[in-house]
């Protein structure tokens, strides 16, 4: 039986700003037909639109299925929220985020970043050229600080309950310790309590919503549809990083529904072979101490992937590789730092021909794979890649 009553499935219909045509002609009916689901269910011309074609109609407008929510109320967003993160700082959770963002905004959906990292604040409120950088690279997206957002109810008053607790106890240095007060708590607070928007708000408005929330893990399960935990495959501690944050998320689910969790590997160089830079170097003891530190690295590479693997965290079939540093560093030659890659920069605005690009849009295309499977869909949300040039990158 299908889970939506006539009067719903109107509803959702105008939600989606469709004619009763157009709708019909989305799940190859006749116009006639589709005003007979919309049709009062005591009226002799009632017919109940099919499963099928109500899960069609959904797959088509990028709806969740079912439509409608426990309280009856119609789910007419479709908005995916995704998370790039783990604990570690400087493992590039921010530029993934923004580079993903930024390809599926070049694809006509409305996507923001709802971020809390300290260069964001930093650039997005003091820095007097932040407003020119945002006219050029990642121009799509839209930023927005957490600070600004009310992100569920009842969190200025967990804030309030938090500061209060961290004073009742400061003549306990123990407790303080195992319970150190929120980073920048008094400020939060202070901008929640006059915060205009909350997050469900958003969800209506943007079709992908990215969290940059810096070491927030309960936000990060309460909000997220999907969860990719970043592992640096130069990086041993990025992979401690990475286990430890698997592990909390997955105690906080403990019987209650989550995210998706899958990990995504950064920084994966397979060491080239000896005779790519044999002939450069002529002194036979330089090239002997040259291939012992290609050896080295290609063995700690080999050791990080291996510590990677036993994590038995599920790994995306993306592997990112060192060129996204390497077109970084290219960018930034030449130019002065207030004009260098900075957080709201794209890298595939940056260097849209390049390996790395190519690398984001496969990843891209994945993390799309997934959520649609995740709302019962078995086709791509969106195709952004051009799979024609290079193929994905495996383990």
């Amino acid at each position: 039986m299908s889970p939506i009553q006539p009067h719903q499935l109107k509803e959702l219909r105008k939600a989606c700003g469709l004619t009763v045509g157009k709708a019909a002609l989305s799940v190859h009916v006749h116009e006639r037909t589709w005003r007979t689901y919309e049709t009062d269910v005591d009226n002799a011309s009632h017919i109940r639109i099919p499963q099928g074609r109500l899960m069609a109609f959904c797959e088509r407008h990028e709806l969740p299925y079912p439509p409608v929510g426990p309280d009856g109320q119609i789910m007419a967003t479709g908005c995916k929220v995704l998370s790039i993160t783990t604990y570690k700082g400087g493992v590039g959770k921010s530029a993934i985020t923004v580079a993903v963002a930024g390809v599926l905004a070049s694809t006509g959906r409305k996507v923001a970043i709802v971020s809390n990292d300290r260069v964001f604040n930093l650039q997005g409120r003091e820095d007097f050229w932040i407003s020119a950088r945002l006219k050029g690279r990642a121009r799509s997206i839209d930023f927005i600080g957490e600070d600004d957002v009310l992100m569920y109810p009842g969190e200025v008053e967990h804030i309030e309950q938090a500061i209060q607790e961290y004073q009742h106890a400061q003549q306990d240095p123990d407790w303080v310790t195992i319970n150190p007060l929120p980073d920048r708590a008094h400020e939060k607070l202070l901008s929640k309590r006059v915060a205009t928007q909350t997050f469900e708000n958003l969800k209506m408005r943007y079709d992908y919503i990215f969290l940059d929330l810096n070491r927030d893990l309960e936000k990060v399960r309460l909000l997220s549809d999907l969860v990719a935990i970043v592992l640096d495959n130069s990086c041993i501690a990025s992979v401690w990083s990475a286990g430890y944050f698997h592990d909390d998320l997955m105690k906080s689910q403990l019987n209650r529904p989550g995210p998706r969790v899958c990990g995504l590997v950064t920084n994966h160089a397979p060491s080239t072979a000896f005779s790519d830079f044999e002939e450069y170097i002529e002194d036979s003891e330089k090239l002997e101490e040259a291939r012992s530190i290609v050896m080295m690295v290609h063995e700690h590479q080999a050791e990080i992937l291996q510590a990677i693997r036993d994590l038995r965290l599920p790994l995306l079939r993306t592997f990112m590789t060192r060129a996204h540093l390497m077109e970084i560093q290219i960018h930034n030659r030449g130019r002065l730092f207030e004009d260098s890659f900075c957080f709201f920069n794209s890298l595939v605005e940056i260097a849209p021909q390049s390996v790395a690009s190519d690398e984001i849009r496969r990843l891209t295309d994945e993390l799309c794979s997934i959520m649609s499977l995740r709302n019962g869909s078995t086709g791509l949300i969106c195709s952004v890649s051009h799979l024609g040039a290079i193929g994905t990158s495996h383990a």
